[in-house]
Order: structure tokens, then sequence, then C-alpha cells
């Protein structure tokens, strides 16, 4: 049973981390963001730290840090 308890959790880090790669983030980098901002982020806004979202924000960041 044990086995089946951690098998969904597992999964899902498992897809998060490989979508990440496929976007071309690096996935501690990404987790450890989204782990310290989720607590204070709108629940209404939680698409925004989806990878592909996050990774066009973070784009952004460094675009206006190049031009600022």
């Amino acid at each position: 049973m044990a086995a089946t308890t951690v098998a969904g959790p597992a999964a899902v880090l498992t897809s998060l981390i490989a979508t990440c790669k496929r976007l071309g983030v690096d996935p501690f980098t990404y987790l450890r963001d989204v782990f310290e901002r989720i607590s204070r982020h709108p629940q209404t806004q939680l698409a925004e730290l989806l990878p592909d979202h996050w990774k066009l924000a973070e784009q952004d960041v460094a675009c206006n840090k190049r031009e600022g």
C-alpha cells in the first residue's frame, strides 16, 4: 500500500521535472522559486507558476535587468 501512496506524488514531481527540462528551465531553480512564492501567490493566478509561464516571466525579469 505504501508504494501506491508514494506513486502519485512521485509521478507528479517526475512530470514537473521533465517539463522543466523540456523547456530549458533548471528544475531546482524553478522549484525553489515556486516553493518560496506559492504561499503568498494569489490562488486565482496559480497558473502563472507553471513552468512555461514561469519561464516567460523570468525571461522578462532578465530582460528588464539588462535594460535598466
